[in-house]
This record gives C-alpha cells, sequence and structure tokens, in this order.
C-alpha cells in the first residue's frame, strides 16, 4: 500500500513500479506481477535496475511455466549484465525446461499418431474380418441355392423317369 501511495505522489517513478512488482511475485500475483516488471524495466535508467526489472519479468514468466517467455526476459537481462550469474543460471533452467516440454509434446505428438495407426489397422482389419464374413455368407446361400437348384432338378429327371416308368409299365 505505502509503494501505491508513493507512486500516486511520484506518477513518473520507478523504483515504486518496481516494488509493486516484487509484492505482487511475492503474493503470487504473477500476470500483475509482469506488468510492474514490464513498465519498470521499460522506465528505469540505471542497466542495472534494468536487468533486475527483466530477471524478474522472467521468473514471474517461469513461475507460469510460460518458459519462452521468461527466456526472452532472461536475455534482456543478460545484454545488460553479461555477468549475472544467477539470470545465467535461471536461463539456463529455462531453455532446459523448454526442451523437456518440447520432448514432451514431440513424445505426445508420436503417441497420438501411432494410436490413430493402430487405430485405423484395427478398422481396417475389421472391416477385412466383415468382408470375409460377408463373402463366407455369400458363399454358403449360393451353395444352398445350387443344393436347391440341384434337388430340384433332381426331382425333376426323377419325375421324369417316374413318368417314364409308369408310361412303360401302362
Amino acid at each position: 500500500i505505502s509503494y501505491r501511495k508513493s507512486l500516486d505522489k511520484q506518477p513518473n517513478a520507478v523504483v515504486p513500479l518496481y516494488n509493486i512488482g516484487v509484492s505482487q511475485y511475492a503474493q503470487n500475483n504473477l500476470e500483475q506481477a509482469q506488468s510492474f516488471f514490464s513498465n519498470s524495466a521499460e522506465k528505469f535508467e540505471n542497466k542495472e535496475d534494468k536487468a533486475h526489472a527483466y530477471h524478474n519479468l522472467g521468473n514471474s514468466y517461469l513461475s507460469e511455466k510460460k518458459y519462452e517467455e521468461s527466456i526472452k526476459a532472461y536475455k534482456e537481462a543478460l545484454k545488460l549484465v553479461p555477468s549475472d550469474m544467477d539470470t545465467k543460471y535461471n536461463l539456463a533452467y529455462a531453455q532446459l525446461m523448454l526442451q523437456k516440454e518440447q520432448q514432451q509434446q514431440q513424445q505426445n505428438q508420436q503417441n497420438q499418431d501411432q494410436q490413430n495407426k493402430d487405430d485405423k489397422n484395427e478398422d481396417k482389419n475389421d472391416q477385412q474380418n466383415q468382408d470375409d464374413k460377408d463373402k463366407k455368407d455369400q458363399d454358403k446361400g449360393e451353395q444352398k441355392q445350387e443344393q436347391k437348384d440341384k434337388g430340384e432338378q433332381d426331382k425333376d429327371k426323377n419325375g421324369q423317369q417316374d413318368q417314364q416308368n409308369q408310361g412303360k409299365n401302362d
């Protein structure tokens, strides 16, 4: 609250902006912290102060697992103060986490692709099995029809023979 009062008295003062960002970060209000850190980084004239603002901006992005944004902020801080070991460490960590995230996404995509391929093959096999069943059913139907037709032909032959036999007997 005292930072906000200070900011009300001196609207162009940068330190209160930065301090409000620190306060918001401590309260886990990360989006608000990012806004204050970003504003203070733009307004600070001293490169060390500016670098601290970018460093903390990177930290707030990192807390939200926004790795690309945190990497950009850390790089901005290192442009200003290249020897800052904390920022170098955080940058390396953010890069590692981004790489792991991308690998996980790639693995998930490969798993999904394999699952889709497996599903497609299963559907293909199901269709082939259905086609085979349909073919067998059709063959059975044709065999039954052939047997029926043969039975009728045999009946006709027997009938004709009976008629011929009766004709001979008469």
